[in-house]
């Protein structure tokens, strides 16, 4: 009888062990939006992870789900907003915001041609 509720015990908790989950959420931290198709950069802390490193996005929620019992470097990169780097535990979930990245420009160039030529001959020089 011992041996069986031993037995029980430990498939629970290998059981809960192997669905370890964790969500991220990222959102706008200006206008507090969930970002689609953010990248997530994940690398696992432990030398004994099956998958060392990994590459996701974001779903139409900005919601994304890390499944292991590790924790994991994380990296969230956007184009427009700033990288956002942070570390992550096994069964954590989070919500990150990204701070927008504006660059405004004082000049820019406008050039073009009137017909095909060389790349050599497309800049006039004066």
């Amino acid at each position: 009888m011992f041996k069986n509720l031993t037995f029980i015990i430990l498939l629970t908790l290998c059981a809960n062990i192997s669905y370890a989950q964790s969500v991220l959420q990222v959102f706008s931290a200006g206008s507090q939006k969930p970002l689609m198709n953010a990248a997530i950069y994940y690398k696992c802390l432990d030398s004994k992870c099956p998958v060392s490193k990994n590459l996701i996005y974001t779903d139409s929620l900005g919601k994304c789900v890390i499944n292991g019992i590790h924790g994991y470097n994380i990296e969230v990169m956007m184009i427009g907003y700033v990288r956002y780097k942070t570390t992550l535990t096994a069964n954590q979930n989070k919500s990150i915001y990204l701070k927008e990245n504006v660059n405004d420009l004082n000049e820019f160039v406008v050039t073009g041609q009137y017909e095909q030529t060389s790349a050599v001959k497309s800049v006039q020089k004066n």
